[in-house]
């Protein structure tokens, strides 16, 4: 069987790099990681077809994941009947996860995965500061104590990447830097704290402990002019 078109020009500049001792291969060759010597481009389309899809499959369980969190973040914004800066960042959020479903729909994967975490970690931040300022809390229905301070450790670790993203912007100014970095150091500790507490399953000093470490990641990025409502 003849092949013919950009899968045959491609195999020919394999072979031919191969037998001058060099090996060329061009970006989309690698990204399909398909075998250097494939005689069955129908099985090597079938295996990248099968990649593509799980990609589409793990990309709208986020999707559906973060706008779950977005509503639940909705409902604590009507609840609470904030407005203005609340309500700016939920319609930033909402129009955040569609551009990047739209984006992954036009096959730009990689941009609309970045933008989806992007999206996801900023409601999380949201959602999680919203509860953290009020007697509120959601029906989460937690099992027990230990997965209330299982919880209580994804938010503190959302928090803290948004610090660490803060840190990595160009624009930071070295005292915004500094302000984060003494939180980084008091919020750390309390952390290391709860830690210990969960070790002797103290679960519930633990959750307390771990909520005021992750209060003091809250305080400093409001004041260094990040907006985290709540």
């Amino acid at each position: 069987m003849r092949h013919t078109g950009k899968r045959e020009q491609l195999r020919r500049w394999q072979v031919a790099g191969f037998s001058a001792g060099l090996l060329f291969l061009s970006p989309g060759a690698v990204a399909q990681s398909e075998p250097l010597f494939d005689d069955d481009p129908l099985a090597a389309e079938q295996r990248q077809a099968e990649r593509e899809a799980r990609q589409a499959v793990a990309f709208q369980e986020r999707l559906v994941s973060a706008r779950s969190l977005l509503d639940a973040y909705q409902r604590l914004v009507e609840e609470q009947s904030l407005d203005g800066a609340a309500a700016d960042g939920r319609a930033a959020i909402r129009e955040a996860l569609a551009r990047a479903e739209a984006r992954f729909a036009a096959g730009e994967r990689e941009v609309a995965r970045a933008q989806l975490e992007d999206a996801y970690v900023r409601v999380e931040v949201s959602l999680g500061a919203l509860l953290d300022g009020t007697t509120l809390r959601l029906p989460l229905n937690f099992a027990s104590a230990e997965e209330e301070y299982r919880y209580e450790q994804r938010r503190h670790a959302t928090h803290r990447e948004l610090v660490a993203r803060f840190m990595a912007e160009p624009e930071a100014r070295d005292a915004s830097r500094q302000r984060l970095l003494a939180a980084v150091d008091v919020s750390e500790k309390l952390r290391d704290q709860a830690a210990a507490q969960a070790g002797r399953e103290e679960y519930e000093t633990a959750i307390a402990t771990l909520e005021n470490a992750t209060r003091e990641l809250i305080r400093a990025l409001r004041s260094v002019g990040i907006f985290i409502p709540g």
